[in-house]
């Protein structure tokens, strides 16, 4: 920014009447610092816990898979249905029938493209058994594939930063908004890919140093090159946000 922009704008300027209260501003949620407050708590919360009981049900399911792959015992089925999968995947099926006991025992599986293609409604198949537990079973030409638990603690964790993430985008203005100082500023471009949703913006503190920000696009803000007011933390000027803000606000009296 220009120094004689710089001068203009601290002469001209005047900051809004509310920021100017003494500091700690009174301030409240808007209905979107709500929203997203209460979708990061969610995610925080219930995202490791889905992801608790999904793991606990791919080791059940690992342990059967190892139990198949330990196990001898192989009876004769019979290919009682094949399809594909409609998505993009195309991913072969295959369900299949066998006695086990006294009764008729259904399954299916996924297959091997290869081994698909040769199997008919009707034809015999081998099926590997559990000893003792027919229920646990599989088609005996291909081991069953094992789901690495290990993603699954990737992905809580990965949810667990969304929500911290989020909470830490609303706490940050909340801040800005009680004890941020206000400061003019000039939007200086739009950017991020072809929607544009990024604000680029240039502020000068209150020792006349100009700071450089970005922020979300949203209502209220000027066309390229106009002035707007920017909230700066004194302690930390290169943290800021336009004002007025998507998540808080100064509370009315």
């Amino acid at each position: 920014m220009e120094r004689t922009k710089v001068e203009e704008l601290q002469r001209s300027w005047k900051a809004p009447a509310g920021l100017l209260r003494s500091r700690p501003r009174e301030v409240q949620a808007t209905r979107a610092g709500v929203i997203v407050r209460g979708l990061g708590m969610f995610i925080m919360v219930v995202a490791p816990a889905v992801c608790l009981y999904w793991a606990s049900a791919i080791l059940s399911q690992n342990k059967v898979k190892t139990e198949l792959a330990a196990s001898n015992e192989v009876v004769t089925g019979e290919v009682v249905r094949l399809w594909e999968t409609k998505d993009e995947s195309r991913q072969p099926w295959v369900e299949y029938s066998f006695h086990g006991g006294n009764r008729i025992i259904t399954g299916r599986a996924k297959a091997p493209r290869k081994i698909w293609r040769t199997l008919q409604v009707g034809s015999p198949i081998p099926i590997r058994i559990v000893s003792g537990n027919p229920k646990r079973n599989h088609p005996a030409e291909w081991e069953p594939s094992q789901f690495p638990v290990a993603i699954v603690g990737v992905i809580a964790l990965l949810n667990m930063a969304i929500g911290g993430f989020l909470q830490y985008r609303v706490s940050l203005q909340r801040k800005l908004l009680e004890d941020g100082r206000p400061a003019p500023g000039i939007l200086t471009k739009f950017g991020g890919g072809q929607k544009k949703q990024i604000a680029y913006y240039e502020y000068v503190t209150l020792n006349g140093t100009v700071q450089a920000g970005r922020s979300q696009r949203g209502a209220g803000l000027p066309p390229v090159g106009g002035t707007l007011c920017v909230v700066y933390d004194p302690d930390n000027p290169k943290r800021s946000s336009p004002y007025p803000m998507a998540f808080f606000k100064l509370k009315t009296n």
